[in-house]
């Protein structure tokens, strides 16, 4: 039955069995159940169907919201974070140390950036000639 009707999903291999065929369960990220039958017939018209789940229709994909859930056949994938947080599209996203990150607007030869907390920073002017005095500007 298997060589000639073809009973199961490309995705899977169809086993043959005395009088009858035995198609697996559809691989990860499809849904479809097995198959089994007996004779030729019906292995021409019990075929097995493995159809694509769409895991970003469901909660982003598990992704985190401040990213995009892209399905694939059979999987799915998650965009980067964007600039200015850390991690991944999958395990989350975080504000990151813009100071760091250098992602800040600090002056480059006479400003000092400090960071106040994730996603915040200060710019301080940086004056040799007064190293204990650091104003915010």
């Amino acid at each position: 039955e298997c060589d000639d009707a073809s009973p199961c999903s490309g995705l899977v291999t169809c086993q043959n069995t005395p009088g009858g065929f035995v198609c697996p369960d559809c691989p990860s990220g499809y849904s479809g159940s097995n198959k089994t039958g007996s004779g030729l017939q019906d292995a021409t018209t019990n075929r097995q169907n493995c159809t694509d789940i769409n895991e970003c229709a469901t909660n982003n994909g598990s992704c985190d919201s401040k990213t995009i859930c892209t399905n694939a056949m059979g999987s799915f994938s998650c965009s980067s974070c964007p600039v200015g947080y850390t991690g991944t599209g999958l395990t989350g996203c975080t504000l990151g140390n813009f100071c760091l990150l250098n992602l800040h607007n600090c002056h480059k030869q006479f400003g000092l950036c400090k960071s106040v907390r994730p996603g915040q920073f200060e710019c301080r002017v940086l004056l040799p000639l007064f190293s204990n005095w650091w104003p915010k500007y």
